[in-house]
């Protein structure tokens, strides 16, 4: 997920990986841990915040709304890169592994 409106460019909130064939849903409540061992093993890497796992939308005070994306990756095979990898290592794992992608965009504001 990631809030391609944020001041200083596009900003991750999560990286989730190598979720199994068959997942249909992802629980509301991942554990912020480097391995999710109820997800088949998948794991996260390290948001914009410096953390691992999800970290919802949080426009800056005074901003106007942020578009938010859950982008899916298919791919046709895992990645084997570490847990806590950044985006720029994800990415780049995955240039020629990538078969499709599906995405959800969101808007979201403070009030």
């Amino acid at each position: 997920m990631d809030d391609p409106d944020a001041p200083s460019g596009t900003f991750t909130h999560w990286l989730l990986r190598n979720l199994p064939p068959g997942t249909t849903t992802v629980p509301k409540a991942v554990p912020q841990e480097r391995t999710v061992g109820s997800l088949g093993g998948a794991r996260q890497g390290t948001n914009d915040f410096g953390g691992i796992g999800y970290r919802g939308p949080c426009p800056p005070t005074g901003d106007g709304p942020h578009t938010y994306r859950f982008t899916l990756y298919v791919l046709e095979r895992d990645l084997e890169l570490d847990a806590g990898a950044k985006r720029s290592a994800l990415f780049g794992a995955m240039d020629g592994v990538r078969l499709g992608r599906a995405r959800f965009t969101a808007e979201f504001g403070r009030n």
